[in-house]
């Protein structure tokens, strides 16, 4: 499974929850993590990057770190590459996301375990 990740960037700044998040995908099997090359340069010395039209056209899901708005302005571009995603709420409420960041590894768990209706 080849899985994006596109963070916003004013809510992880520090890129500390993508990192943390890249790293623990990265421990799955069978999981090939997705980054923009600017993010996957910061996250990590041995992961490439790509372009974002490509992280588009090449992922079966793509992980979206915010709120809403990121949630919404992505779903804009996801739909021309019929591609799902999977919010993580960093915000203040997220209606439109399936986890919390407290809550982002039980749920992605639930996800790759085939827990999810897309």
């Amino acid at each position: 499974m080849k899985i994006g990740i596109i963070p916003n960037l004013s809510k992880d700044a520090d890129l500390k929850i993508t990192g943390c998040l890249y790293h623990w995908l990265k421990e799955k099997q069978d999981i090939q993590v997705i980054l923009n090359e600017n993010i996957a340069s910061i996250i990590s010395e041995s992961c490439e990057g790509c372009t974002q039209e490509l992280m588009f056209a090449s992922s079966d899901v793509i992980i979206v770190l915010g709120g809403d708005g990121t949630l919404l302005s992505v779903a804009r571009l996801a739909t021309i590459y019929n591609v799902p995603l999977f919010g993580i709420n960093l915000g203040h409420l997220g209606f439109l996301t399936q986890a919390e960041l407290s809550n982002m590894f039980e749920e992605l768990d639930k996800f790759l375990a085939g827990e999810y209706t897309i």
